[in-house]
């Protein structure tokens, strides 16, 4: 019996239908092909791209780490001009891992001294690098005052900085005196020492070293406490780790701390936050309208005071803060006063 007309009509439209299906089927899966094989090529792409920049930065690492360490046998480039050099090339190229390793041991090669001045001073210098930074606070940072803004941008040279405050032994080898009150372990940072005791200290440290030792700039003290950070303190905002770092009010047991005792900062200084304040060559300015932006001192006379840095032992956390200011009158020696010096 044959197939009626309207079942082979049914019969068509049924395989027309299942044909469109299945064309669909394939142009979804043909679609899905093509997607996989070009994600394939851009990511072999990719991969070519990221390697051939590895590639490249290792290159330039090796002949940076060539033409620095070429530097570093030159008889006639400082001992500064090669600290710069290594610290240049772990900024531009540590993230690489070329030789970092080395790269770190000749920075603590050059990056540390110890001062004689002919009479056992051991007074350890540290290689501070060149660089830029942002001198003062923001609006926004917690017990911030008036007079550490308005923030600018200082550009200083490298510089060789006291690894700790002026220690009494130290002081009292150069000096021939120890003014401080809290007297006992001649580690302990001098105080009750003057702007003026500081500036004759260093100028009497010249004479028998050689080297022309003073009171760091302001800019240079703020750039050495940060160290490299943009935060109130050098480790962070918030001052719930301040004990690692500091005496301060909260741990001193209201006295001084015998140097060197917390941790250090990034660049290796110890004590930059409290224990005592620390003289800086500058006349106190309530602003910072018109401040030197090359790191160098303010010294046009504003007012009496100078210029004193890093909270003390009797100070609450917010005195420590790396941007906090202070001013006294350069003839006023309290037990919270101390140095370090700079040359």
């Amino acid at each position: 019996m044959g197939i009626a007309p309207d079942d082979e009509r049914v019969r068509k439209a049924n395989a027309a239908v299942e044909t469109r299906a299945q064309t669909i089927v394939r142009r979804r899966r043909l679609r899905k092909i093509l997607i996989a094989v070009s994600l394939m090529i851009a990511i072999g792409a990719g991969a070519m791209f990221y390697a051939w920049g590895a590639h490249s930065r290792w290159k330039a690492a090796e002949k940076a780490f060539a033409a620095t360490a070429l530097l570093d046998q030159s008889a006639t480039a400082t001992t500064e001009q090669k600290a710069q050099a290594w610290h240049n090339y772990f900024t531009q190229h540590g993230v690489t891992g070329y030789r970092i390793s080395e790269a770190r041991q000749n920075i603590a090669k050059y990056y540390n001294f110890r001062e004689d001045a002919g009479c056992g001073l051991n007074l350890d210098m540290v290689w501070i690098p060149a660089g830029s930074f942002d001198m003062g606070s923001p609006d926004s940072e917690n017990g911030r005052s008036s007079d550490e803004g308005p923030v600018h941008r200082v550009t200083l040279d490298g510089f060789w900085l006291g690894k700790t405050e002026v220690t009494q032994a130290q002081y009292a080898k150069i000096a021939g005196t120890n003014p401080s009150f809290f007297k006992g372990d001649g580690n302990l940072p001098v105080e009750q020492v003057s702007w003026n005791d500081a500036v004759l200290f260093c100028q009497k440290l010249t004479q028998k070293s050689g080297k022309n030792y003073r009171l760091p700039s302001e800019a240079q003290w703020e750039y050495a406490c940060r160290a490299g950070s943009t935060t109130a303190y050098c480790f962070g905002d918030s001052d719930s780790g301040l004990g690692d770092y500091a005496w301060f009010d909260g741990n001193s047991g209201s006295k001084t701390h015998p140097v060197g005792t917390k941790q250090p900062n990034a660049f290796g200084l110890s004590d930059m936050h409290g224990n005592v304040w620390e003289w800086c060559e500058d006349w106190y300015h309530d602003s910072y309208a018109g401040a030197p932006v090359d790191g160098s001192a303010w010294v046009n006379p504003a007012g009496s005071y100078r210029v004193l840095r890093g909270g003390g032992w009797n100070n609450y956390p917010g005195y420590c803060r790396s941007a906090n200011r202070n001013g006294y009158l350069p003839g006023d020696g309290g037990d919270t006063h101390g140095l370090r010096v700079v040359w």
